[in-house]
C-alpha cells in the first residue's frame, strides 16, 4: 500500500495498492500526479531516484527524500540534492583527515530529518 497524506490537514489524499513486487519509487509519481498545489514531498529513501527528483523539480516541489549514502549524482535535478545532503559533508575534515561520508551521514541525517520535519 502506497499512501499520500497531507501532513497539515491529516488527511489521506491518495492510496495505491500494489503487489509486494512493486517498489516505492515507481509509485511516487502516480501518488502525486492527481494532487494539485503540492509544495513539499517527504518520502523515505526507497523513493530516491532520478525520475522522482526530476518530477519534483519540474513541478517546483521540494523533495525531502534522503539520498543513498553511496549516491554519486545522477541527473542534474538529483545531483543538486545529493550534493546538498552528502557532497558538502564529504569535504569536512577532522585533524587533517577527511571524515568518511558514512560517519557524517549517520550524525547529520538525524539533525537534517528533524529540521525538515521528515518523520512527521
Amino acid at each position: 500500500m502506497h499512501v499520500l497524506v497531507d501532513k497539515k490537514a491529516r488527511k489521506i489524499l491518495n492510496i495505491i495498492i500494489t503487489d509486494s513486487s512493486t517498489g516505492d519509487a515507481k509509485e511516487f509519481i502516480p501518488l502525486l500526479e492527481p494532487i494539485e498545489n503540492v509544495k513539499v514531498a517527504a518520502a523515505d529513501g526507497a523513493n530516491d531516484s532520478n525520475k522522482n527528483f526530476e518530477y519534483c523539480d519540474d513541478r517546483h516541489i521540494l523533495p525531502l527524500i534522503p539520498v543513498h549514502i553511496n549516491a554519486i549524482g545522477g541527473s542534474l535535478h538529483r545531483k543538486l540534492h545529493v550534493e546538498e545532503q552528502l557532497g558538502v559533508i564529504r569535504r569536512r575534515v577532522r585533524n587533517g583527515n577527511v571524515i568518511p561520508p558514512k560517519e557524517i551521514h549517520k550524525k547529520e541525517s538525524g539533525k537534517r530529518k528533524s529540521e525538515s520535519c521528515y518523520h512527521m
